[in-house]
């Protein structure tokens, strides 16, 4: 007790210092209070982050690599890029049992030829004016030569390129383009997921200059075995609403298009 009463008289003999004093202690332990609760917040914020991040990740082949192997063993760019062995489905499934991998998925794009009356745009066309329909031949890669030919390959091995380009995916959640909203379907609808039948969808630029609806029937072809071709169904026809072809497009052929995919 007599402790206490000595403790009030010395607060009320300073209490301008002892005011000043509270003052300071009540700031530090409110700041200190908004630090603690800035740095949880934080913690939270960035675990919560790193939960909703979306990594992708993308294996294809590295032809820069190849390139300085073959500059540097001083061996054939052709050889090298025919020998090379892409992995196989079996070890890119492997790949997509991971605990770390949430989704896998692929696409596969081959370069055809129409048979019959189907015409490509020709992207020779202006960037200003329409692009007209195609009717030269595909060019071919199978020369002697080991010079770089245009922008779509190395010549040798690598067959004739199509007018077309077909891309097959093992998923809805492949088709990228259609699940970010670029690539929209404006008529009919598209082919059902997993189906064995030959269905497929077409741009809207390809079905006008070819007076095509959904129902009819395109055909394909192997430009590297003419006797092989497959007859496709379209079930739906789509707009990509992309930016549209610069000219800068005006060099590349006629499979590199969007408008032939």
């Amino acid at each position: 007790m007599y402790i206490l009463k000595n403790a009030l008289k010395s607060i009320a003999r300073s209490k301008g210092r002892n005011i000043l004093i509270g003052i300071i202690v009540v700031v530090i332990a409110i700041s200190s209070c908004v630090a603690l609760s800035i740095n949880n917040a934080a913690a939270k914020a960035q675990q919560q982050g790193v939960q909703a991040l979306n990594i992708t990740a993308q294996i294809s082949v590295d032809r820069q690599k190849i390139m300085q192997s073959a500059q540097s063993s001083g061996g054939n760019m052709r050889t090298q890029m025919q020998n090379f062995t892409e992995p196989t489905l079996a070890e890119l499934q492997n790949y997509a049992t991971s605990a770390y991998v949430k989704n896998f998925y692929y696409t596969l794009t081959s370069s055809i030829n129409a048979s019959g009356t189907l015409q490509p745009f020709d992207t020779s066309a202006t960037a200003t004016s329409t692009p007209s329909a195609k009717a030269t031949t595909a060019p071919s890669f199978g020369g002697n030569t080991g010079n770089q030919q245009g922008r779509g390959g190395f010549a040798g091995g690598f067959g004739s390129q199509g007018d077309f380009n077909i891309i097959g995916y093992s998923s809805e959640a492949a088709m990228t383009s259609f699940v970010s909203g670029t690539s929209q379907i404006t008529s009919g609808e598209m082919f059902a997921e997993g189906t064995t039948d030959l269905n497929c969808v077409i741009s809207s630029d390809l079905a006008t200059l070819n007076s095509l609806n959904v129902g009819d029937t395109v055909t394909l072809a192997n430009p590297n075995v003419s006797t092989e071709s497959y007859s496709f169904k379209m079930t739906g026809i789509y707009t990509n609403n992309s930016a549209s072809t610069s000219s800068s497009d005006s060099n590349r052929r006629a499979c590199m298009s969007r408008f032939n995919t």
